[in-house]
């Protein structure tokens, strides 16, 4: 693969990751910015363009920019598309429950609490596993 492809298959995905970026801060500014009146809203859109980029990775075997995924990395979509969409719906339910002025029962917190612990849990052994399988890769794009 000559180098200009190599490059432009890096600066695909790092267009991906900086999707990703600029979603999550779209979600971040425009709940601040609306006073919260969009929280629900913006939540539940940036949960479903979560869930629905690692749902593809997971059942197509790639990501949006052709990069082929190996079956580990299937796998690790496939258990964050899960654990986003649970993690990401509670989020949602509970801000439409502070809006209306009410509580979310003590078994929806607690059930809330241990999706955000098992998505905590995922996340760090993810991390501590593409450490082990390369341990320079966040140089990798230095290149």
């Amino acid at each position: 693969m000559s180098g200009r492809a190599r490059l432009g298959r890096r600066t695909t995905r790092a267009g991906c990751s900086g999707l990703k970026l600029i979603a999550v801060g779209a979600i971040i500014a425009g709940s601040v910015l609306s006073g919260g009146t969009l929280a629900p809203i913006l939540i539940g859109a940036g949960t479903a363009y979560l869930v629905a980029d690692s749902g593809y990775q997971a059942v197509s075997g790639e990501t949006i920019s052709g990069k082929r995924l190996t079956d580990g990395e299937r796998i690790w979509a496939g258990v964050d598309a899960v654990l986003t969409a649970a993690t990401g719906g509670f989020a949602t339910y509970a801000s439409v429950l502070a809006k209306t002025g009410k509580a979310a029962t003590t078994t929806v917190q607690t059930v809330g609490k241990a999706v955000n612990y098992a998505d905590d849990a995922n996340d760090i052994a993810h991390t501590v596993t593409a450490m082990q399988d390369d341990p320079w890769a966040q140089h990798s794009n230095l290149e």
